[in-house]
């Protein structure tokens, strides 16, 4: 299995698991893959899109597919964290919002059934479930001996399209520095 392959199972694996329809795989899509160049597309939330800006990130911006995807699990983690850590200023700010459309005689009935969800006690622990599979989840996917084979199956991988490259080459570019040839191997 791959690192991205990891990534794209637990991700499934946790939207199964979320029984709270208020954070949908298409949002968790966009949370996650906008910082990686995912656009303000909605016909590109998806896991399939995810996915495929990884494999450009790695192919053809030659980015360490490990790193990618730490930095989505990572972006992952902070984003559920954030659920809990960040209520208060957000229900500060929706209140904001509420009062300002008031003012302004806009209805927005969505922010009040919004504000009355988040006060609730409930939201709290449905919102620490979501963290705590997500959790569990990484912990299980991407274990040590876990990661330890992810690393292993990159490195055999670059081994291999390193070979194939070296096999490849031109007698009179068996002389030149390394240096030249990672130049030649990028392109």
């Amino acid at each position: 299995m791959t690192w991205k392959n990891a990534l794209i199972k637990s991700l499934e694996e946790w939207d199964t698991k979320n029984d709270d329809k208020n954070m949908s795989m298409r949002d968790v899509s966009f949370i996650i893959g906008f910082p990686i160049g995912l656009s303000n597309s909605r016909e590109e939330w998806t896991l399939s899109f995810l996915e495929k800006r990884i494999d450009y990130l790695v192919e053809k911006e030659k980015m360490s597919e490990k790193f990618v995807v730490e930095g989505l699990l990572n972006e992952m983690t902070s984003m559920l964290d954030r659920t809990i850590s960040q209520l208060g200023e957000v229900i500060i700010n929706n209140e904001y919002l509420q009062r300002s459309a008031v003012q302004a005689e806009i209805e927005f009935d969505f922010i009040e059934e919004k504000l009355t969800e988040m006060k609730d006690k409930n939201y709290i622990f449905r919102a620490e479930k979501l963290v705590d599979s997500w959790r569990e989840i990484v912990a299980k996917n991407f274990s040590l001996k876990k990661r330890r084979e992810y690393e292993f199956n990159e490195m055999n991988k670059n081994h291999q399209k390193f070979k194939k490259f070296a096999e490849a080459l031109p007698e009179e570019d068996l002389d030149k520095p390394m240096n030249e040839l990672f130049d030649k191997l990028k392109k």
